[in-house]
């Protein structure tokens, strides 16, 4: 069977078990994940290390995101103005949480 050239792999059916028909879903590694969301590849491994990133799998010793995911984590941060309050990152705290915010006198 001879594929189009626009099809894409995870687009192909596949057998699974007891015969059922799944659709393969194309995980991606950290560098591409990264570059999907126009990140550096550490930026992503420190948001694993502290916790504020988008979700990712472990397979064994590989790490994989699901496109899926990163969607979702990047929906999440949509923003209409720059003054907004952005999601906090995991392990940083904001200004006025640790005390370093300006204070008025009374």
């Amino acid at each position: 069977m001879r594929r189009s050239r626009g099809a894409r792999l995870s687009d192909r059916p596949v057998a699974g078990r007891n015969g059922i028909t799944e659709v393969a879903t194309n995980y991606l590694t950290t560098r591409q994940a990264a570059a999907w969301l126009g990140l550096s590849h550490r930026t992503l491994d420190r948001y694993r290390l502290r916790g504020g990133g988008p979700d990712f799998h472990r397979f064994g010793g590989c790490i994989r995101y699901f496109p899926g995911d990163l969607k979702r984590w990047a929906e999440e941060r949509r923003m209409k103005s720059t003054s907004e309050v952005a999601a906090p990152i995991a392990g940083r705290p904001r200004a006025h949480e640790n005390g370093s915010a300006t204070q008025q006198a009374p």
